[in-house]
């Protein structure tokens, strides 16, 4: 969990902690991930309609907390990132209602699976989806070898912050 507003710089990085990154985003997408029971899709594998049903979810979920802040370029960038990851969820009828973007990164000469977007659409939120994909991402930075999870959350977002918390996450600050 951490509670800038802003991304952080990143530190070079150490070169035991690059390797595990490199290797990860080598084997971590497609059916390799099985074992954690989800598809992980590289960017170049959505359709444009799927990044735009992203981009959607976020602006609906978390815009008003950018406040003058908020940058749709920007937001759409970290989307399309050939570097980003995907999971998605569905509901029983198989209609999208969450979805994780993150990245493999070095923060602190560490390996990290740094979550970007962790969304839910809100009519289906507190029913356990969140907890649900977080579980996943965790099983995927542990497959992929990373030493933890970390995300950014606004400290004006109570509601994620005390979803975080509940999930065990804690305040931690990159130098």
């Amino acid at each position: 969990l951490e509670d800038s507003m802003s991304p952080k710089k990143r530190k070079p990085a150490g070169s035991v902690a690059k390797h595990v990154v490199n290797k990860a985003y080598q084997e971590g997408s497609g059916d390799v991930l099985d074992r954690v029971g989800c598809r992980v899709y590289c960017r170049g594998e959505l359709a444009e309609k799927t990044l735009s049903w992203a981009f959607t979810m976020v602006e609906l979920n978390v815009k008003e907390f950018y406040g003058d802040s908020w940058n749709p370029r920007e937001k759409q960038r970290e989307l399309e990132s050939s570097r980003a990851r995907f999971i998605f969820h569905e509901d029983d009828r198989g209609v999208r209602d969450g979805f994780a973007s993150f990245r493999f990164c070095v923060e602190d000469d560490v390996a990290v699976l740094y979550v970007y977007e962790l969304q839910v659409d809100q009519t289906v939120q507190g029913k356990g989806i969140g907890r649900h994909m977080l579980k996943l991402l965790e099983e995927v930075a542990a497959l992929m070898k990373m030493s933890k999870v970390i995300l950014t959350v606004h400290k004006s977002n109570v509601r994620a912050l005390t979803f975080y918390r509940r999930q065990g996450y804690v305040e931690y600050s990159l130098s």
